[in-house]
């Protein structure tokens, strides 16, 4: 089976302007979290999904997908971290997914995830291996020193910007988790670097986090784009 953990337990400080939670703000009628959910839920291939929620929004995000029935859904309170929330997620799977079953892990504040993206990451998958969605780095990339200097020149064609969905063999990346448990990782991938073949597969520039205001009001001339989903 193919489970997705759609994480959307943050409480969206960074985006001002808004009385709730960047995963709430309507956009064409429909809330951020159901704009990040709707590309899993009807991808053919995905099983099951768990969505994490911050505890105070429970209620929130069961009513938004109540409506859906197509696939189970199951929705946990997070914890006060990106990796605890991970881990409470894993958790839940636990008594659904074997230990070979496949686990897509997606921050819902990237809500054009699409198809594409997610089938490059799922065909993939084979072995015991982790996977993530990275693009190139287009830019010029220093490393910065003391005092604002500029220091040295970095090799953008030896960097990637590393991005969600990750993918990983439910053991895997359960196991990982539960020896970690407390750490601070930001995404899934880093507690398995030295431990397994990490790979990568194409993601996109659409494919952003929305993290501030700005980005809020680029994902809204995005969404209301002619021919946009």
């Amino acid at each position: 089976m193919i489970f997705t953990i759609l994480l959307a337990g943050g409480s969206g400080t960074r985006v001002t302007g808004y009385p709730m939670p960047k995963q709430f703000i309507t956009i064409r009628n429909k809330p951020l979290l159901e704009w990040a959910l709707i590309p899993f839920l009807t991808h053919r291939r995905i099983d099951q999904i768990v969505i994490v929620s911050h505890h105070d929004y429970v209620e929130q995000v069961r009513a938004i997908t109540s409506k859906f029935t197509d696939k189970p859904i199951h929705i946990v309170g997070g914890g006060p971290t990106r990796q605890a929330s991970v881990f409470q997620g894993l958790s839940l799977l636990k008594k659904h997914a074997c230990d070979d079953d496949i686990v897509i892990i997606h921050d819902a504040a990237r809500v054009l995830v699409d198809h594409p993206i997610i089938n490059r990451g799922l065909d993939m998958m084979i072995g015991d291996i982790g996977l993530s969605a990275v693009i190139p780095a287009a830019d010029t990339l220093m490393e910065t020193g003391e005092n604002n200097t500029l220091t040295r020149v970095i090799d953008r064609n030896r960097v990637s910007i590393i991005q969600t969905p990750q993918i990983f063999h439910f053991k895997t990346i359960y196991d990982a988790h539960l020896s970690n448990v407390g750490g601070s990782f930001t995404d899934d991938v880093s507690l398995l670097i030295g431990r397994i073949a990490i790979h990568h597969f194409l993601g996109s520039g659409l494919n952003f986090k929305v993290t501030t205001a700005a980005d809020i009001r680029l994902l809204e001339n995005l969404l209301t784009q002619e021919g946009a989903p």
